[in-house]
């Protein structure tokens, strides 16, 4: 008699080595470009995978533990199991990004959070090769449910000279230009001068 086992093909949630930018001179611009603002923080892709949640560095090195309250509001955020991409950002008095309070958080007082500005799986299925305009639709909608230290990185697509501006008179981190139709690309797959469809200039 012969048994037939069957297996889940779905993927499930796990570590997906991050899309690296490109760091460039001059940024794009056209109508198929989107920004965001650069956080000064640590790079961290976050799985839900059920009722557990975890926090892992770009390396792959597991910040769980050190980020309980994150872990926490991605246990409770009831949204199905997911991976995210985003920043651990630690705030200042005028709420921006403050790395150096992020690297004295045993001591700090000021809040440290999480902002996510991409969504990887969702439910069953890996979302890397879906434009980023769907993605970031879908997350968009997640985030409608986001509480407590989980934030969404806000998006721009606007001129880029007057958006240059505002984040130099505000003493910002940097903008990422990220091509709207572009698809995500982990690092692990990403050849030799691959134009991975997103940049960065952090020194405006």
């Amino acid at each position: 008699m012969v048994q037939r086992v069957l297996r889940n093909t779905k993927p499930r949630p796990r570590f997906i080595e991050p899309m690296e930018c490109q760091r460039v001179c001059k940024l794009p611009e056209g109508g198929n470009w989107v920004y965001e603002i650069k956080q000064d923080g640590y790079r961290a892709i976050v799985l839900v995978d059920g009722n557990s949640a975890l926090i892992y560095s770009i390396s792959g090195q597991d910040f769980t533990s050190q980020f309980r309250h994150i872990a926490f509001a991605l246990r409770n955020l009831k949204q199905g199991n997911l991976v995210l991409d985003g920043e651990i950002v630690a705030l200042d008095e005028n709420g921006r990004a403050s790395f150096q309070e992020l690297q004295n958080r045993r001591t700090s007082r000021q809040p440290i959070v999480y902002y996510a500005f991409d969504i990887l799986h969702h439910n069953g299925r890996d979302l890397l090769g879906i434009p980023l305009t769907e993605r970031k639709r879908r997350l968009d909608q997640i985030s409608e449910h986001f509480e407590g230290p989980l934030r969404l990185n806000p998006v721009f697509q606007t001129e880029l000279n007057p958006l240059v501006a505002q984040v130099r008179s505000l003493g910002l981190e940097g903008i990422v230009a990220k091509r709207a139709s572009s698809i995500y690309l982990p690092a692990e797959f990403r050849t030799p001068g691959r134009n991975t469809g997103s940049t960065r200039n952090r020194n405006l």
